[in-house]
């Protein structure tokens, strides 16, 4: 009788597991993962993701004094900014092998603080109420085709 084919189900892109094609029986159901990892990878997710957040507020505090009317231009900087480190932390990951909570902190933790969508929505939402259209599509532009060439241009810097 032949044994049955354990498919992999975790395509997380986060653990090694996946990308060295090796079976698993759940996206973290793995028996060789000791459980104070997964506190420390916890605790270094949140302490990037404060720091993250924190630098955020800054760059966007910092550029509204510059720039007081229409969109934040903070935002638009914070986003192209964390997409760039978020495609850095890609590219290496793709071509090296780097630690895991520091993978997790930069990625998960800082990047994820970092960067916010929900203000770009809202920003967004504005300018829509606003009747604003031509700013509308400025502004979605730069920041979802800012967004992706400046991780795209990440990515490849992370592969050299």
């Amino acid at each position: 009788m032949e044994t049955a084919h354990r498919v992999r189900v975790c395509h997380c892109l986060r653990c090694r597991r996946c990308r060295s094609g090796v079976d698993v029986n759940g996206p973290y159901a793995s028996s060789d993962t000791p459980r104070g990892r997964d506190v420390t990878a916890w605790i270094i997710v949140g302490l990037a993701g404060a720091l993250g957040a924190t630098s955020r507020h800054a760059v966007d505090i910092g550029l509204r004094r510059w720039f007081p009317k229409g969109p934040s231009i903070g935002i638009l900087v914070v986003n192209l900014l964390g997409s760039f480190v978020l495609g850095i932390v890609v590219g290496v990951v793709a071509t090296r092998t780097i630690d895991e909570n520091l993978r997790l902190g930069v990625a998960a933790g800082f990047c994820g603080a970092f960067t916010t969508f929900s203000t770009f929505a809202a920003e967004l939402a504005g300018l829509v109420n606003d009747r604003n259209h031509r700013m509308v599509l400025q502004w979605t532009a730069m920041m979802v085709l800012g967004g992706g060439l400046a991780a795209y241009a990440g990515i490849v810097l992370g592969r050299l």
